[in-house]
């Protein structure tokens, strides 16, 4: 046997030097929560980072609490379970923002799936453009006897663009995210409480304007179950009020803006009857629309006109 007086170099492998907390807030929806968690299991890494997740339950009665005791028994991947009783979905967010650890937070909401190279593809963009964080895309799916006017239409369909893309705050959301965690400090509330829907935007606002930079990743996919309750005329009118209610919030709105609402309802209301004529999904896209600039207005004004406390996404 051949033998040499050099010992053989050892080569070990480091041990990732990052680490990524992925945050899934939920609200009873077991099934699918369950199904996101089989997916975010299987991420890749190819060893660049490893990765834990936080299950924030913002449902008082810990419905979820079942769903991540079974993961966390079955799987490899660390997964801590908190409560955030109050039902409100910035509590949620900064609930887990608080039990996550790491060099980045990545947020994925209870009815997204991810593809096996979603976190992988966030993090090598993030750090290939020098970035703050990832946005990416999110891709609906329907049941088979979903009406065509909501498969056609344009209210679960969000924009896509090239990886690299810096992203305005008025398209931040934290659905399909990777966030820097020095974004996060214990002493300043990351996301505004009074906020039933819309504090993603206002974090991405506040942080854009301190210098932060956010980008695109095209690569990063998910997919969003559409559940039957979304498939209303009611669904999209209550979700377009609350938008609108959202967006009359942040400072940047005035009078000139409530100005262009009331002329936009006005044309709207006149043109929808037409459109009405070549089919539902051009006439409801245009009557869901006349919500958008009324929940505006009413914003604007202090009216009232929701007591929700969690919007669905």
């Amino acid at each position: 046997m051949e033998t040499t007086d050099a010992a053989a170099p050892v080569h070990v492998r480091e041990r990732p030097s990052h680490h990524i907390t992925v945050c899934i807030c939920t609200f009873k929806r077991e099934a699918l929560l369950r199904e996101v968690l089989e997916h975010v299991e299987h991420q890749k890494t190819d060893g660049q980072f490893t990765f834990s997740v936080v299950v924030c339950d913002n449902d008082s009665s810990e419905s979820a609490k079942p769903v991540a005791a079974q993961f966390a028994q079955k799987s490899g991947v660390p997964v801590r379970y908190v409560v955030e009783p109050y039902q409100n979905i910035a509590r949620a967010r900064n609930r887990a923002v608080a039990a996550s650890h790491g060099d980045y937070v990545a947020f994925l909401d209870d009815d997204e799936i991810p593809e096996n190279e979603w976190l992988l593809s966030h993090f090598i963009t993030c750090n290939d453009y020098g970035a703050d964080g990832t946005l990416g895309a999110t891709l609906p799916v329907f049941a088979d006897k979903t009406p065509s006017w909501i498969v056609k239409g344009p209210w679960f369909r969000r924009r896509r663009h090239r990886t690299g893309t810096v992203i305005p705050w008025t398209l931040g959301r934290t659905g399909n995210t990777l966030l820097a965690k020095k974004l996060f400090s214990p002493d300043v509330t990351a996301f505004n409480p009074e906020f039933i829907s819309g504090e993603d935007q206002d974090f991405f606002r506040r942080q854009i304007g301190n210098g932060r930079k956010f980008v695109w990743c095209d690569e990063a996919l998910t997919n969003e179950i559409i559940p039957f309750s979304r498939w209303t005329a009611r669904y999209l009118i209550r979700r377009s009020l609350m938008r609108g209610k959202m967006t009359a919030q942040h400072p940047t709105i005035g009078w000139y803006d409530i100005a262009k609402s009331a002329t936009a309802i006005v044309a709207y209301s006149l043109i929808v009857p037409f459109f009405f004529l070549f089919g539902s999904r051009r006439g409801m896209e245009y009557f869901v629309k006349i919500f958008d600039h009324a929940g505006l207005m009413f914003g604007f004004m202090g009216a009232d006109f929701s007591r929700e406390t969690y919007t669905p996404r």
